[in-house]
This record gives structure tokens, sequence and C-alpha cells, in this order.
């Protein structure tokens, strides 16, 4: 690849700041392979193609516009030798991806870091390459830019490429497809994810079948644990396949993620909101296809490879269990308090009946492809956040006559509100137990419970992509351009924190912002400011009646309340 002396530095990360600054990073990714050929009299440096295969690929023999340095992956540089070409002999893809694309690319992986159990690929700068596309339509597409992201290993690096048709010039030096997938299969013991209840040493001295078996396991339950953390928060990819998912549960690629208003059957370029997990199930019988092929194990323990129905059955298992408990938690039963309840028999049997109750809910009515700016949360025949508010802020009586409305069948309602007072039950017991007072449990319920309906208007899709893409066009100065893409890179980030990452113990995230973060601290019935360097404990009544708070906490204070709705405060 060829030195890019015209690149600079877009955006950079500003969760994760590169070693030696904005100069050593473009030193190591301002590089491309120029569409017109290399120049060899200029300065070349090596990177390595990413071949993988799967069903998403097209005639590619993996990523066409990727180069990587074994940590980390440019994505956009250019067309490598594993672009195939098409029927008429071309190459009908450009190789790069534009300046709002990679952005976009960037915001998403830090909410997806946030708000996932396992999150994403991150990304740790977007480069503005210094070239244009002057054949692009619209003038946001011409400018062009590059993402620099973390490597990783994707499914779709043990299956076959059978679409691939590389260029004539480029195929007689690629190595045999079928030895790549040979060679890659016979290490996937050592690249899967380690089960959470097994120790590093324990796992290194398991045999390769067992430790292939466990680390598949724990593979699936990984993807399991990610959709449906993503279905109850009501965040979308859109396209997962094979090559847009890791080994270890992260997300990666997001020119299709979205959230939405709410659960209905919001559909994207593959699939429901509520089926997406279903895309995957493909992708592992394929790898339990090819494990079966060329995993090296003696003839005599081949039955005990992983068997493709039996990996789907625990991954759909895994997924209705997890979607089950996330759903109930839109009550506000989140966190190790959703935990310790679903540990216990009658909680767990309470909050599947709940989880179901408002899954079927969300998912009644038809299916609807989603469109912004304008997403309707009414989509569906339940508006599922209306319901929410009903029950979790009115007693039972007053809640089934408020409810008729909006559920007309006597029986789902009565269903409803005798699986919301078993679970509200068995979370209430708790309290003595968990060391809480009933009074602060209720407060941190009712902060998640409202929580879970929050939404952040940058996060539609196409709200997301219309700003980026009027950056790109309006905001020539490079410099410019920087501080205002790392500003929405760092305000994503808190949104993200903010409205979707799990909690840690009993506390709730009040706010974040870049002097710091207010906390809510159930067990001492506090709220914790971690602001401008200092850390201070309040009461309730200190923090929203004293008029003593230092300016600036004051002034988060404002804005916190105004993002969370003043209705809230009142009812704490």
């Amino acid at each position: 690849m060829q030195a890019l002396p015209t690149a600079s530095l877009a955006a950079a990360n500003p969760g994760m700041p590169y070693v030696g600054g904005p100069e050593a990073l473009l030193a190591r990714f301002a590089w491309n392979v120029p569409p017109d050929g290399v120049d060899r009299s200029k300065p070349m440096k090596v990177f390595y193609a990413d071949r993988y295969g799967g069903n998403a690929i097209h005639r590619n023999g993996g990523g066409a516009r990727c180069a990587s340095d074994g940590t980390w992956q440019i994505k956009g540089c250019g067309l490598n030798p594993l672009a195939g070409i098409d029927n008429d002999g071309s190459i009908g893809r450009p190789g790069t991806t534009t300046l709002a694309e990679s952005l976009q690319e960037a915001l998403w992986s830090e909410v997806f870091q946030h708000a996932l159990p396992y999150g994403s690929t991150r990304i740790c700068a977007v480069i503005r390459t210094g070239l244009h596309d002057e054949q692009a339509a619209r003038p946001c597409d011409r400018v062009l830019g590059m993402v620099v992201r973390e490597a990783a290993w994707r499914p779709a690096h043990f299956q076959r490429a059978h679409m691939f048709r590389p260029a004539p010039e480029v195929a007689a030096s690629l190595p045999s497809d079928t030895e790549r997938v040979r060679c890659a299969v016979a290490q996937l013991d050592r690249l899967l994810p380690v089960p959470i209840d097994c120790s590093p040493s324990e796992w290194l001295s398991w045999s390769p079948l067992a430790r292939l078996n466990a680390g598949m396991n724990e593979m699936v339950r990984r993807f399991a644990e990610q959709f449906a953390a993503a279905v109850a928060k009501r965040l979308m990819h859109g396209t997962v396949t094979a090559s847009n998912i890791c080994l270890d549960g992260r997300w990666i690629d997001f020119a299709t993620a979205s959230a939405l208003p709410g659960w209905a059957n919001y559909v994207s370029c593959l699939c429901r909101l509520t089926d997406e997990y279903l895309t995957l199930t493909q992708t592992l019988a394929t790898l339990c296809f090819y494990i079966g092929k060329y995993f090296p194990v003696p003839i005599e323990e081949r039955r005990g490879l992983p068997q493709p129905n039996e990996l789907v059955d625990t991954y759909v298992g895994h997924y209705k269990s997890s979607l089950d408990r996330r759903m109930a938690g839109l009550i506000g039963c989140q966190g190790v308090l959703a935990q310790r309840v679903w540990d216990t028999p009658d909680g767990r049997a309470a909050m599947r009946q709940l989880g179901q109750i408002l899954l079927h809910l969300g998912t009644s009515g038809s299916s609807r492809r989603y469109a912004s700016p304008i997403l309707d949360s009414s989509t569906g025949t339940y508006d599922v956040l209306a319901i929410l508010d009903i029950i979790a802020n009115t007693s039972d009586p007053v809640a089934d006559a408020r409810l008729a409305s909006l559920i007309p069948s006597k029986e789902l309602r009565t269903q409803l509100l005798s699986a919301h007072a078993a679970v509200c039950a068995a979370m209430y017991s708790l309290a003595d137990r968990s060391n809480l007072s009933l009074r602060a449990l209720q407060r941190l319920v009712c902060l998640y419970r409202n929580k879970a309906a929050l939404v952040e208007p940058l996060f539609y899709r196409d709200r997301m992509n219309i700003q980026l893409e009027e950056m790109a066009q309006d905001i020539h100065d490079p410099g410019q351009f920087n501080l205002e893409a790392e500003r929405l890179w760092k305000y994503a980030g808190q949104r993200a924190r903010l409205l979707y990452k799990d909690p840690d113990g009993f506390t709730c995230l009040l706010w974040c912002a870049d002097e710091g973060e207010l906390v809510y601290d159930a067990l001492d019935d506090m709220i914790v400011a971690c602001w401008s360097g200092q850390r201070k404990r309040f009461t309730w009544a200190e923090f929203f009646d004293a008029d003593s708070l230092a300016t600036d906490v004051t002034t988060c204070r404002r804005d916190m309340r105004a993002f969370w709705g003043e209705h809230l405060w009142e009812m704490l």
C-alpha cells in the first residue's frame, strides 16, 4: 500500500486515545491502494487482506476494501486482491467509504460498546483521506474517509467463499480457499471464547475437542445474550451475518444499525427486529459443517464434534431465556436485582410469563419497514411504552381500567397485571436480604423503568445519517470538522452509557457529561456526584432542594431533570 500524504485525522475516539497522538496514528494507518495502481518509486508498506467466506460477501473473497496489520484493520483503503469480478468481468465496487459512512461506523461502535453485554469492535480513529469521488451523485458522498478498527475473528473466517471470482491477474497467486478453511478450522478451539466459569489454566489443560465444544457453547451463549439485550433496548444491527459478528460476541459493521421507538415488527434489510437472531442459525449450521469436515480429531472421536441441530437448539434456548428476563426487566427489574429474582424458581417463572406477554404485545400487528426521520412509536397493535407507564405507576384496580383502551382483552390484561404483580413481589421480597430499604428499592425500580422508555433521536439511523452527511458536505475545514466529529463521538458514547449500559450492583447512572457523572446508589439511598475531579454524596433532599450546590453541579442537575422529565422527580 502507498502512503496518503493528503490524509488528516477526521476524529479520534475520545474514549481510547492513541499512543503517540495524531502524527503516530497517521504514520501507521494513512495508507491506501491507489485506484490507478501503486507507484513503486514512492514509499510502500505491507498490510494483509482479511480473507473469509460466508453468504454475504457477493463475489469477493473477504474484506475487499480492508487491510490489516494484525492488530488493527483499515476499512475503506481501496480495493485489494480479494475484490471479485462481476459477470461482465468488471469490479463494480469502489473499495472506499465516504467520510460520513466512516463516522457513522465510529458512532455506532461506541453505542454498541456500552449498550450490549459483549460490546463491539472498537474504532480508534476516522481518517479523512483527502481524496474525492467526483463521480458520486451527492456532494456528501464525494468526501472519502477510512475507519481504523480492531481486527477480530468471525465465523466467516472458518467458512468457504464459494462465489469468490478473483481477477485473473491475482487468481494464480492466491492460496486455495479450501486449504485456507482447513488451516483456520484446525485452530478454532484456540480462538473461541473461554467459558465464564473456567479459569485460563483449566482451559489450557483441556483437550482440543473439549475446548472446541465448550468454546462453541460459550460463543452461542454470547450471541444469544447480545441479541436479547438489543431487542429489549430497541436496538437493531440490521444485517447480522457470519462476517458481521465476532467469535467473542462483539458486533461489527454498522451501516444498517438503528435505534427503534418500540418493539413493533420493524423490518430492516434482512428481517424483523425480534427475528434478527434467527439470521445466525444457518451460520451456526454451516460452521458445524466445516468443523465436521476439517477439525483434526481421531475418527473414533468424530461423533463428539458439535452437531448443528444441538448447537442451534442451545443458541435458541439461551436467546429465549435471556429475552424473557430482559423484557420482564422493562418494568424496572434490571442488573443484579433481575439476576437475583431470576435465580429463584418463583421469580424466574414470573419473569418468563411477564417477558413473554410484553413481547407478544410488542410484536402484535403488521410488519413495517422502519423509516426515519419520523418513526411512529404506535406501530403495531399495542403501545407497549404507554402500557408500561400505566402498570408501573398505577395501583392494580385503577390500572385495569386505564389499560382497557390499550388492551381490549380482559383476559390479556389480567394475565399482564398478575405477572407484573408476581415479579414486583419477588423484587420487593429481596429488599431486606440485599440490605436495601424498601424506599430505596422503589426508587431504583422507578429509575430503571423510566430509563427503559427513553430514547436518543440521534440514534435513529436516518437522523444520524442526515446529520453526518451535512457535516461532511458543509464543514470543509479539517480542524473544524475534527472538533465537531469528536464532540459528536463523545456525545454518542455518553448517551449510550446513560440510556443502555447495564447497571453495576444496585446503582443507576443518572447523568454523565464531560465534567463527570451522577449515580444513584440504592444501598445508601444517596446520589453520588463524581464531578470536576471531586466525589461527593448527597441525600435526595440535599441534591434536589439545596441551592448551595456548585454552579456546574446545579447546571447538570437542571439538564438531568430535563432529560428524564419533571414527572419522574415528583414520583421519587
